[in-house]
């Protein structure tokens, strides 16, 4: 009986996790290759109680990534981290993988599921005074709900205008704070998120068609000054910067891995991958998984089922070799 043939899956979040262990079930010899320094994608920052995942009520997303690795520990799939993928090379029996060492590894299919990146400040770096801001000042991404606790009683200056953004001032509210959203246009959160802010209208503001222009330390506050139109700006003094400006895809690291073979590759404006229904890429053996595809509406629910579904190309396709 022959080895199981390997299989490469860059990216240890629900997308790749999932890929992983339905290959594993399939008979092959999965490896997932995770840059960061922990497995669980962005999922494991995700601080609060879900209420959105069947059979994960009251988890937070940090849990259920936990339990995710810990599935696919038990099934004996090795996970590395700290391994960046630096270059990918079609060979004739597959992609041959340098990592970030130089250290080679081979596969005869590989899965790209490196998922989304927070937005970070950097995004805003035509804001005067923003890179001067501390960690007490300044929070992003999922850390504006783990800290929310520094919100009690205060005044926060919120950057966004999706769901995270109006459920992050509902929250601030709650602790007896009170928020200023600012939205670059027109607010796209979900109708009962708009509800709830509505509920709090004595406690939070939000703006449409803002530009944040400036911040600056006074008096032991921080002044932000905005902008929402070209003769029109605003000022008011916060305590706290909350930026939500919600996600880009990490595909970047792609065009550098596959050199000139990256323009094979099909992505949208903003990034992300374009694949058939089985996430098949147009370069052979090369595949893509769950919110790195997902544009529209990406979750853990989506991801988990576009893992296993580009598990399931991969055996369709090794079978037919």
């Amino acid at each position: 009986m022959s080895d199981p043939l390997s299989v490469a899956i860059v990216g240890a979040g629900p997308a790749g996790l999932s890929a992983a262990l339905w290959l594993k079930q399939l008979g092959y010899a999965p490896f997932v290759l995770e840059a960061a320094e922990a497995p669980g994608g962005i999922l494991r920052f995700n601080f609060l109680a879900n209420e959105w995942v069947l059979g994960q009520h009251g988890l937070t997303g940090t849990e259920m990534s936990a339990r995710f690795v810990a599935h696919a520990e038990a099934a004996g799939i090795p996970i590395a981290c700290t391994s960046s993928v630096q270059r990918l090379v079609p060979v004739p029996n597959g992609w041959r993988l340098f990592l970030h060492d130089g250290t080679p590894r081979h596969a005869a299919a590989v899965i790209v599921a490196t998922g989304l990146r927070y937005r970070r400040p950097e995004a805003l770096a035509t804001v005067a005074g923003i890179g001067q801001l501390s960690a007490s000042e300044l929070a992003y991404g999922p850390f504006a709900f783990r800290d929310l606790d520094l919100c009690q009683g205060k005044t926060v200056l919120i950057v966004g205008g999706g769901d995270n953004a109006f459920e992050n001032a509902k929250m601030v509210a709650e602790l007896g704070g009170c928020a200023i959203i600012l939205c670059r246009s027109r607010p796209r959160a979900q109708r009962q998120l708009h509800e709830a802010v509505e509920r709090f209208a004595d406690r939070i503001r939000v703006v449409m068609h803002a530009t944040l222009r400036a911040v600056r330390r006074e008096a032991g506050k921080l002044v932000a000054q905005w902008q929402t139109a070209p003769d029109k700006a605003e000022a008011a003094a916060v305590d706290r910067l909350h930026v939500l400006i919600g996600y880009a895809p990490n595909s970047e690291w792609l065009a550098t891995a596959l050199g000139d073979t990256a323009t094979a590759l099909a992505r949208d404006e903003a990034g992300y991958l374009i694949t058939d229904r089985w996430g098949r890429t147009p370069l052979l053996r090369l595949y893509a998984a769950g919110d790195l595809v997902e544009r529209d509406f990406p979750n853990v629910v989506s991801a988990l089922a576009s893992g296993a579904r580009a598990a399931k190309a991969v055996d369709i396709d090794l079978s037919n070799r």
